[in-house]
């Protein structure tokens, strides 16, 4: 019981999509709470996943890079800037990789912090060839190398939308340093392309960053309040007088709870599969009233309660009061009933014997 409280004051803290500002979809507000952990966790744990195309991207960016500016500054000074380039994509990968179960655990503070500045590094080493290496350039080299930096700028956008934070982070400084370069250069419409360019890069990646975490939430959501319900019916089904059962489309048991196959005197594995009607009419009377109408209410798929039903369980005439209705699934479609037995023989056989007494 004291789980199944818990869990349920756990959904009361999830944060509802009207307070998911600017500052808490970035992870710069709330850190330490309970929320601040959940959102991030939600967010952090995708970037292993597409640590792979990540690279790739930066790679083939490094090709072109290469390709361009090797004549002009030397093979000396581009390996330095690819060594740079990788120990910054290996800081990063290894932070990244760190966080692939952030959503199972809780994210700290620190891992938060590590992925940030690795991002910044990487930023940094990639606004470097627009200071070192364009200063001897012609014109159209460096615009070139602007269609390269847009070009990582969009793919990170686009592959990493659950963490804004990075994408801000990497955009702000390589578009920053883009946009100073075309001011130096005389150049203020290709400097108001990219910071507009930039702006939108931003925006964009903080709203599909605010999606991710609506529809996150409340999938988890759902999830949780599933496993509520479970162990309330699990809690209901080991303690309570009644018991559950459930039927799929061909009206076969599925799901056997042991007090129902008790209540039976069968075994857990004789039930699970039989078919329902079958199971309460063999050697029951043939006219029995409850056994036709829960026949019909099955077979039309509506839903009953407190139906009067007789079944024999080991030769012995017993009386059960049958409440149940159809479950359909997520597309729609009829999936079988769900509802809730209880032996009611002895009530049952005090009326028929009020009911004589009062006859004769």
């Amino acid at each position: 019981r004291a789980y199944i409280l818990g869990t349920m004051k756990s959904l009361s803290q999830f944060p509802q999509p009207d307070q998911l500002t600017l500052w808490s979809v970035l992870g710069l507000s709330g850190r330490g709470t309970e929320q601040w952990v959940r959102l991030r966790g939600f967010q952090y744990a995708q970037l292993a996943l597409v640590a792979r195309t990540r690279l790739l991207a930066q790679a083939l960016a490094a090709v072109v890079t290469v390709l361009l500016f090797t004549p002009i500054v030397g093979h000396g000074a581009m390996a330095g800037w690819l060594g740079a380039l990788c120990g910054s994509l290996t800081y990063s990968v290894r932070s990244d990789a760190q966080l692939g179960d952030a959503e199972r655990r809780r994210m700290s503070a620190d891992e938060f912090r590590r992925q940030a500045l690795g991002t910044i590094i990487n930023a940094c080493v990639w606004a470097m060839p627009i200071f070192l290496f364009e200063a001897h350039a012609p014109i159209h080299q460096r615009f070139e190398l602007w269609n390269v930096l847009a070009m990582l700028m969009t793919v990170s956008a686009v592959i990493v939308p659950t963490v804004p934070l990075a994408t801000l982070l990497f955009s702000s400084i390589v578009g920053g340093a883009s946009v100073l370069e075309f001011l130096v250069l005389g150049q203020p419409g290709m400097a108001g392309v990219a910071a507009l360019f930039v702006a939108c890069i931003a925006l964009g990646a903080v709203e599909a960053s605010r999606h991710f975490l609506v529809s996150r939430l409340a999938a988890a959501g759902m999830e949780e309040r599933n496993e509520v319900v479970s162990l309330l019916l699990r809690e209901f089904d080991e303690q309570d007088a009644d018991w559950l059962w459930q039927v799929d489309a061909m009206r076969r048991v599925r799901g056997v709870a042991p007090r129902f196959a008790a209540a039976l005197g069968r075994g857990v594995a004789e039930v699970e599969g039989a078919n329902l009607l079958h199971l309460l009419s063999d050697g029951a009377p043939k006219d029995c009233p409850g056994m036709r109408v829960l026949a019909q209410r099955l077979h039309d798929r509506e839903s009953f309660s407190i139906l009067l039903v007789q079944v024999m369980v080991r030769g012995e005439r017993r009386f059960w009061s049958l409440s149940g209705a159809p479950r359909f699934d997520e597309l729609g479609g009829f999936a079988g009933f769900r509802g809730v037995a209880s032996d009611v023989t002895e009530q049952q056989e005090s009326t028929e014997k009020i009911a004589w007494l009062a006859r004769y």
